[in-house]
């Protein structure tokens, strides 16, 4: 029935927001559609910035297909519809050269941004007087704690050292430096251990860039400065305009929030893709259309044929309960789906298109309560059995069969297990 990578939270609560009623399918092919359209207008707004006078075919043909694949546009175009929309009309603003239009195209990204993230996510929240406050004290205790002091360091010294105004600059320079983060931007599965503790999750932050994007931006940025300088401030200032949004949100939220800076940074690459094109020696060509052709091969491999590599567990397991569902719906049973680790219910109903009057979403612990006849049981392991360790060994409730399982790569929720357990009480 779905033949479309998981849905995100994200989009089920756009799509609430404006009423709207899309199938998986419906989803994904509008998001198509942007980045089909958005390929061939980035093509033609890479044509006027480089201004080719040989090879103009090849070249539109390979920014067009260098936009079509890029990690970060085939992110947006999947999972967050609105962005790969707002990235559109930056391009069709950047093609008709109204750049009168770009503020107002910032203030609709950022009030979408706001209205799905607002205010769990909000960078600016950590910046308010009242929360400066609450950290400056904390650091005071804990420098006098560790420290070991016997005295109070006089007020005004305090103030010199202990000020707000210094620590609300500090977090705004360090959220604008960690968007350089190269392993954020190209790695985030191969640094797993060292991204989670600077506060952004791997699971669902595919690559951005290929890692051989590096190369070409800096020999793109080399050209830039050498041949153009009026493209050169015409990229900077789109380049600082676009991060506005990631400045505002937190950085866990780097592909949703700073997904304008994608065109400004992908303009650069045509310069030095069109100077490879022109050497007389091909082989830089060659290797560069090698390496293009392997990244894409792993990273569509991985994006399409193994969702729970790079997602987060529940978006696959809410498909995978839809699936189930669907496929295995009686209406003379009563079902009860867990919600343990998020909104099932929204997840569900967005993904069958109805609801059910005998499917019910609630929490359940079966190690503790007994099981309602004739009903399906739909959970963790855990709710099953008892969290905790070793679920595998534990026993389960007498006459409740275990009639399916759905396999996970990692806990949604702490000592709950990996399955989701489908299980029948006669």
């Amino acid at each position: 029935m779905f033949i479309t990578p998981p849905v995100e939270l994200q989009e089920i609560q756009l799509l609430n927001l404006f009423h709207l009623a899309l199938t998986p399918l419906a989803l994904r092919l509008i998001g198509i559609i942007f980045r089909v359209l958005g390929s061939l207008l980035f093509s033609l707004v890479a044509f006027y910035f480089v201004k080719p006078n040989k090879h103009k075919n090849l070249f539109l043909a390979a920014t067009g297909l260098m936009f079509f694949l890029s990690p970060w546009e085939s992110l947006i175009s999947t999972f967050y519809l609105v962005q790969s929309i707002l990235i559109f009309l930056l391009l069709v603003v950047l093609k008709f050269k109204k750049r009168i239009l770009l503020i107002p195209l910032l203030l609709i990204s950022i009030f979408f941004l706001y209205k799905t993230y607002a205010p769990t996510y909000l960078f600016t929240n950590k910046l308010s007087s009242s929360n400066l406050l609450i950290e400056i004290n904390d650091r005071q205790k804990a420098d006098y704690l560790i420290e070991g002091r016997k005295f109070v360091i006089p007020r005004p010294i305090r103030g010199v050292i202990y000020n707000k105004q210094f620590l609300a600059g500090n977090k705004i320079l360090n959220q604008f430096i960690s968007f350089f983060d190269f392993e954020h931007l190209v790695s985030p599965l191969d640094s797993y251990e060292l991204i989670r503790l600077s506060g952004i999750s791997p699971k669902g932050n595919l690559p951005l860039f290929y890692l051989w994007d590096i190369p070409l931006v800096i020999y793109g940025v080399y050209l830039l400065t050498k041949e153009n300088k009026n493209n050169k401030k015409y990229v900077i200032f789109l380049f600082f305009i676009s991060l506005i949004p990631y400045m505002i949100f937190e950085k866990k939220l780097l592909p949703q929030t700073a997904f304008l800076t994608l065109i400004p940074i992908l303009l650069i690459e045509p310069l030095a893709i069109y100077k490879i094109i022109k050497l007389k020696n091909k082989i830089p060509l060659l290797l560069v259309s090698l390496l293009f052709a392997l990244s894409i091969f792993s990273y569509y491999t991985t994006f399409y044929f193994s969702p729970q590599t790079y997602q987060k567990p529940e978006s696959y397991l809410y498909e995978e309960i839809s699936k189930w569902l669907y496929n295995n719906y009686d209406p003379s049973k009563t079902y009860i789906i867990t919600n343990k680790f998020g909104p099932t219910d929204k997840m569900v109903s967005f993904y069958l298109q109805k609801t059910y009057s005998n499917v019910n979403f609630e929490e359940f612990d079966l190690s503790e309560k007994i099981p309602q006849k004739n009903t399906y049981y739909v959970g963790l392991e855990g709710e099953f059995v008892g969290h905790g360790k070793n679920l595998e060994q534990r026993t389960l409730p007498e006459h409740l069969n275990i009639v399916d399982k759905i396999t996970g790569q990692e806990e949604p929720v702490f000592e709950y297990g990996k399955e989701i357990w489908i299980g029948l009480y006669k």
